[in-house]
């Protein structure tokens, strides 16, 4: 259940993403600096997430895992 939950917020990042630059191309007046400041905002934001979740996604359900190293006594 994890997995899953971790693999949507991920993808949630994803369509973040691609929403704002698909209405950046979107936009019906080109100059208007509202639109980019917008645009570097969201993508900042979703994709600083996106790449956290990724890392933690791999970290978590991808990655070897490590033995835990013996105890000297």
């Amino acid at each position: 259940m994890a997995v899953t939950i971790t693999a949507l917020q991920l993808s949630q990042m994803v369509v973040g993403v691609t929403v704002q630059v698909y209405i950046y191309l979107k936009r019906k007046d080109p100059w208007c600096p509202t639109h980019y400041y917008n645009l570097r905002a969201a993508v900042i934001m979703y994709g600083s997430y996106m790449l956290l979740f990724a890392k933690f996604f791999y970290d978590a359900y991808l990655a070897p895992k490590k033995k835990p190293a013996a105890k000297k006594e």
